[in-house]
């Protein structure tokens, strides 16, 4: 615990977010699942790190687009679904392991248990 309060080796934990397979470098913005490299958009992005900051935890529409979306223009919840609809492609493709998970009438949640 000593040694993760220090400088690099802490920077160095708190860059990087991972499940499983899957693991987001903060620093360098980019997202791997296995030898795959993801290809996200921005928003997808900030997407999958707010769910990775919240794992196991239900993230509801009004949740996210507090999080994930800034500015001016205020989106729909709809929005939301078709986001983590385009994530879920990316992140689950090719794998038996799904990480993205819909909670029916809550919202959206990120976990490695099935």
């Amino acid at each position: 615990e000593a040694l993760l309060r220090r400088g690099p080796l802490r920077e160095l934990v708190t860059s990087m977010l991972l499940i499983d397979d899957l693991e987001i470098d903060l620093r360098s913005l980019s997202a791997t699942r296995g030898a795959r490299k993801l290809d996200l958009t921005p928003t997808e992005f900030r997407l999958l790190e707010h769910l990775l900051r919240n794992r196991g935890r239900v993230c509801t529409r009004e949740n996210i687009l507090e999080n994930v979306w800034s500015g001016g223009n205020t989106p729909t919840a709809n929005i939301v679904d078709v986001h983590v609809s385009h994530l879920r492609r990316k992140v689950d493709a090719d794998t038996d392991c799904p990480l993205v998970h819909t909670v029916r009438g809550f919202g959206y949640k990120i976990d490695d248990s099935n």
